[in-house]
């Protein structure tokens, strides 16, 4: 029996949002981590800092980039595009309270609302198709562990596809900023672990 291969999923810590309200991140905007999200990236750096971690890849976002880089493991570090946000169309940039308004059947957890694409954006299945080849891609090297240091978008469509979940249920799939959710890998049979802390 091979050693599985274990992926340590890390959502950024809370970004810089602005003054006005809570907005729609998606890739197209390229925030630093604010003042707290500074500190929950040195505490999960500090709660990660006893596991072995072969490669860390991080996402080329900035927010994600400084949460990798509280991560105190000696080891290489990557930026994989794969991992960066989901692409939100027209909602980038938007304040979610808009987006509730403009785009309320999008938020009702069923295939017709939840399963629909951003007007401009990137779609479900695409984010899926480019998570699920990164992570096979690298269970081709059994037994080792990774870091991988993304986005909420990003992470949920995963998490709910390796969960057996259809991905119209992505936003009932809990991610808070900085925190980690342990998946790993076994003669192609996954599992997934779901936390609501900085650590399972």
């Amino acid at each position: 029996m091979p050693d599985p291969t274990l992926f340590y999923l890390i959502r950024h810590a809370e970004p810089e949002m602005g003054s006005n309200g809570r907005i729609c991140l998606g890739r197209k905007l390229d925030v630093p981590l604010s003042e707290y999200g500074k500190k929950q990236a040195l505490l999960l750096g500090e709660q990660l800092k006893e596991k072995h971690f072969d490669f860390i890849f991080t996402s080329p976002l900035l927010r994600a980039r400084q949460t990798a880089d509280a991560l105190t493991q000696d080891c290489p570090r990557i930026i994989a595009p794969e991992l960066t946000e989901v692409d939100g169309g027209e909602w980038d940039g938007m304040l979610f309270s808009e987006i509730h308004t403009r785009y309320s059947s999008f938020f009702d957890n069923s295939e017709e609302g939840a399963g629909q694409t951003p007007p401009g954006g990137e779609s479900d299945e695409k984010v899926l198709e480019r998570g699920l080849a990164f992570l096979e891609k690298l269970t081709q090297d059994e037994g080792k562990h990774y870091a991988l240091v993304t986005h909420s978008g990003f992470g949920r469509i995963l998490i709910c596809h390796l969960m057996g979940k259809p991905l119209f249920l992505k936003r009932t799939i809990p991610m808070k900023y900085a925190s980690c959710t342990m998946i790993s890998c076994c003669n192609s049979s996954w599992n997934v672990g779901i936390t609501e802390g900085l650590l399972l």
